[in-house]
C-alpha cells in the first residue's frame, strides 16, 4: 500500500533539506512525534543513520526502528522499518517546479511479509488509508511551518533587539527601487551582488540567523570582492523573500558564484562569513540560467 503527500514550501532547498535531515530535533518540529532517540551515526552522511522513533498509536505510544538506506544531498533520502510483519518504506523528496517552487513530497510504501501480513493488509487499505495519509500531511505541514518561520522569526527578533529606529541607515529610495525592479522578476529573483549591497545597511538582509551577526559592511567587502579574482566571473544574490517588511531590504540566503573557482577556495575566502554550506550548484538543484549566463561552473553559498 502506497501513500503519498506533497506541500510547496516558500524556501530555499538547502534550507527544506537542513530541516528534514535534523532528525534529533524531528520531534520538535513534526507534533505527531512524541520522542526520536538516535541509536545508530554514520562518521559521513546520512545513509546507516538509525533512530527510535515514539508516535502516539490509538492513545498508546509506539515505537518502532528506522535507518537510512539511500539519500542523494539536497535532493532525497529513504527510510526502511520493519514491525508486525510489514515493512515500511519512505522516501522524502524534494522536487523544484518551473517557477522556481519548492515542492516536498512524503511517500510511505507499507509491504507485508507473509501471509498474515498480507491478509492484515486488506482492512489496512479500507480502514488505515486515509489516517496515514493525514498524519504525512500533518507532518508535512509541520515541516513546512517550521522552515518558513524560522526566517521571519530571526529577523523580528533581530529587529527588537535594536536600540533605536536609525540604528539601520538604509537607503530606502533605493530598497524601494530593488523592490520594483526585482518584483517584475520571475521567482527566484536573482540580483548581482554589488546591486544587493547598493544603499544596503540591513544586517537582516543576509546571514541573519548568525550570532554575532559580521556586520553587513563585513558581507558587502567579501562577496563584492570575489568579483576581484581571477576565478571568478559573476556573483548574484538569490531572493528568498522580496519584501520582509517596511524598513526592511529584500533577504537572501543564498549567494550564486560563477567561475573556475574551487570549492575549497571559495569556502576559504567566504569563511569569515560563516556559511552553512558551499557547494557546486548542481548538487543543490540551483540557479542553471547562471551558469548558462557565463558558460561556466556555478557554486553556491547558503546561510540557513
Amino acid at each position: 500500500m502506497i501513500v503519498e503527500a506533497q506541500i510547496t514550501i516558500n524556501a530555499s532547498r538547502a534550507a527544506i533539506w537542513a530541516a528534514i535531515t535534523d532528525i534529533e530535533s524531528a520531534s520538535e518540529i513534526i507534533s505527531g512525534i512524541e520522542k526520536i532517540e538516535v541509536v545508530d551515526k554514520p562518521a559521513n552522511g546520512l545513509v546507516g543513520l538509525r533512530w527510535r522513533e515514539t508516535r502516539m498509536l490509538f492513545g498508546k505510544p509506539a515505537t518502532v526502528e528506522k535507518w537510512i538506506t539511500d539519500a542523494a544531498e539536497n535532493a532525497f533520502y529513504r527510510t526502511k522499518a520493519e514491525d508486525g510483519g510489514f515493512v515500511f518504506l519512505t522516501t522524502m523528496r524534494i522536487s523544484e517546479g518551473s517557477d522556481g517552487s519548492m515542492t516536498l513530497t512524503s511517500s510511505h510504501d507499507s509491504q507485508p511479509q507473509g501471509i498474515v501480513a498480507r491478509l492484515m493488509s486488506i482492512p489496512m487499505r479500507l480502514f488505515f488509508k486515509g489516517m496515514i495519509k493525514k498524519a504525512i500531511v500533518q507532518d508535512l505541514n509541520d515541516i513546512k511551518s517550521a522552515v518558513e518561520q524560522k526566517r521571519s522569526t530571526a529577523v523580528q527578533q533581530r529587529h527588537a533587539e535594536r536600540s533605536a529606529p536609525g540604528d539601520v541607515a538604509m537607503d530606502d529610495a533605493k530598497c524601494e527601487a530593488l523592490k520594483a525592479e526585482l518584483s517584475a522578476q520571475p521567482e527566484p529573483q536573482v540580483v548581482p551582488i554589488a546591486r544587493f549591497f547598493d544603499g544596503n545597511d540591513d544586517p537582516d538582509s543576509i546571514g541573519c540567523n548568525l550570532d554575532p551577526h559580521p556586520g553587513i559592511d563585513r558581507f558587502r567587502s567579501v562577496l563584492t570582492g570575489l568579483l576581484a579574482r581571477p576565478d571568478v566571473k559573476a556573483v548574484y544574490a538569490q531572493i528568498s523573500e522580496l519584501d520582509p517588511g517596511e524598513g526592511c531590504w529584500p533577504f537572501s540566503d543564498t549567494i550564486f558564484v560563477a567561475g573556475t573557482v574551487a570549492e575549497d577556495a571559495l569556502r576559504q575566502a567566504v569563511g569569515v562569513l560563516q556559511p552553512d554550506e558551499v557547494v557546486a550548484a548542481d548538487q543543490s538543484g540551483n540557479s542553471p540560467s547562471i551558469a548558462e549566463r557565463y558558460n561556466s561552473p556555478v557554486m553556491v553559498v547558503w546561510w540557513d
